[in-house]
C-alpha cells in the first residue's frame, strides 16, 4: 500500500479560503493572482503578480499530448516509452508543492537560479485573509537547458517523494518530469500559450540589433495566430500535422517555457475581520522531527497581530 496524501493544515485551510472567495467574486480571477517576490543578485526584493497555477500532479492530461509526445523524433525512445507510460500518472497526484509557469527568459527565473528563496503573498478581499507562502522554488525547464539531468535527480530526491497518488490502494504509476512540463503548457490557454514563442522578454528594445529588434517585433505580431495543432488525414498517415506552423512553433514555445515548483517551508496566516482577527504561523518541521516519509509535521504557532 502507498503513503496517502495528507494535506497539510495550510492548504486546507488555503483551499477552504480560496473557495469562498471565488463564490463572492463576480470573476473567479479576481481572486485567483497573487504577488511572488524574489531576491535581485544585488540582494533587493523583486516583486510581481502571478496566477494560482495549482500544486504538482492535479493537471489531468491534455487530449494533444499523446499524440505530440509519439510525433516527437529527437526523443530517446527509452525517454518517449517512460513518458507515454506516464500519461495515465496525470492529474492522479496530490501534493502541496505551488506551481509557478513562467519564461525561461524572464528575470524571475535568472533571480531564483542565482537564490532560490521565494515569498507568495494572497490577499482576499472578500474574507479579509492574506496567506504569505514561503520556500525554496526549483526550476523544470526543457531537456535542452543545461543541467536538465542532474534538476530531475534533485527534484526525485527533494520533492517527488511529496507526491502522493490519489487511489492508495493501488501501485503508482510514476509520473515523468518531462511530461509534467509538457502537460502544463498544452493545458494553458492558446493566448497565453503563445507567449512563450517569443525570444527577447525582458530587453529592452534599444539593446538589440535591427535584425534583432525586427524578429522581436515580429514575435509579437505572430503571437495571437499560434493555433492548436493540426492532425493529418489517414490517407495522410494521421497523427499530428509535423510540418505545420503551429508543430514548429509548439516546440519554439516548450524550449523556453518553465516551470517553477515551490516547496512551501513557512505560511503566515492574517484573518483582518473585526470579530476574527489574529494571525497564525505554520512552520514545517525539520525531517528528525517525527516526519512520516513523504510528509511534514507543521508546528502551529499563534501570534500577536
Amino acid at each position: 500500500m502507498t503513503q496517502s496524501y495528507i494535506p497539510a493544515p495550510w492548504r486546507t485551510q488555503l483551499d477552504a479560503t480560496l473557495a469562498k472567495n471565488i463564490e463572492k467574486a463576480p470573476d473567479p480571477f479576481m481572486v485567483s493572482v497573487l504577488q511572488m517576490s524574489t531576491v535581485t543578485t544585488d540582494g533587493r526584493p523583486a516583486n510581481r503578480t502571478i496566477g494560482h497555477f495549482g500544486y504538482v500532479g492535479e493537471k489531468p492530461v491534455h487530449a494533444t499530448l499523446p499524440a505530440y509526445i509519439e510525433a516527437q523524433a529527437d526523443t530517446d525512445p527509452d525517454e518517449k516509452t517512460a513518458q507515454i507510460k506516464s500519461l495515465a500518472a496525470l492529474g492522479k497526484y496530490r501534493s502541496d508543492i505551488f506551481v509557478l509557469e513562467t519564461h525561461m527568459k524572464t528575470k524571475k527565473v535568472a533571480q531564483i537560479q542565482e537564490n532560490s528563496a521565494v515569498e507568495l503573498c494572497w490577499y482576499f478581499p472578500y474574507t479579509g485573509e492574506q496567506y504569505r507562502l514561503r520556500g525554496n522554488m526549483h526550476l523544470l525547464s526543457s531537456p535542452s537547458q543545461a543541467g536538465s539531468k542532474e534538476r530531475h535527480r534533485i527534484l526525485d530526491e527533494q520533492l517527488r517523494p511529496f507526491c502522493h497518488p490519489v487511489d492508495e490502494d493501488v501501485s503508482p504509476i510514476p509520473f515523468d518530469w518531462e511530461t509534467l512540463r509538457l502537460n502544463r503548457l498544452f493545458n494553458e490557454p492558446i493566448a497565453f500559450r503563445s507567449w512563450y514563442t517569443w525570444d527577447y522578454n525582458g530587453q529592452r528594445l534599444e539593446t538589440l540589433s535591427e535584425a534583432e529588434r525586427a524578429r522581436a517585433v515580429g514575435q509579437m505580431l505572430d503571437c495571437p495566430y499560434l493555433g492548436e495543432i493540426p492532425t493529418r488525414s489517414p490517407e495522410e498517415g494521421g497523427g499530428l500535422d509535423t510540418q505545420s506552423k503551429e508543430f514548429g512553433q509548439t516546440q519554439h514555445a516548450l524550449a523556453n517555457f518553465a516551470l517553477g515548483l515551490l516547496q512551501v517551508e513557512e505560511v503566515e496566516y492574517f484573518n483582518n475581520n473585526p470579530a476574527t482577527f489574529g494571525r497564525i504561523v505554520y512552520v514545517r518541521q525539520p525531517k528528525d522531527q517525527g516526519n512520516q516519509p513523504g510528509h511534514s509535521e507543521w508546528a502551529k504557532q499563534t501570534m500577536i497581530p
